[in-house]
């Protein structure tokens, strides 16, 4: 902890909190905490310290989350194809 405290020494208070909404975004998009980083990042957004490196990072989060929704959205498809031609098979026999 004292390391980070060092790495904050002279920063404005506004800096340590862009800084630490940037870390607790960039430790929930690694988890794959999509909705949460998001939120972090958007706080971060608000106070215009970066907002090219917020915007990239918001970017990544909406790639991830589409890709998570179309996964989804194949299982699911995956699946009815499947339970329909169990059904089939069934009713046939």
């Amino acid at each position: 902890m004292a390391h980070h405290h060092e790495e904050n020494e002279h920063l404005s208070p506004e800096e340590i909190k862009f800084n630490d909404c940037i870390r607790r975004g960039d430790d929930l998009f690694n988890i794959h905490q999509y909705m949460a980083s998001r939120e972090h990042y958007n706080e971060a957004l608000e106070m215009h310290f970066n907002d090219k490196l917020v915007n990239e990072k918001l970017a990544l989060v909406t790639n991830k989350k589409g890709f998570e929704t179309k996964t989804v959205l194949i299982i699911l498809a995956v699946a009815v194809v499947i339970i329909a031609a169990v059904w089939i098979y069934k009713t046939q026999f």
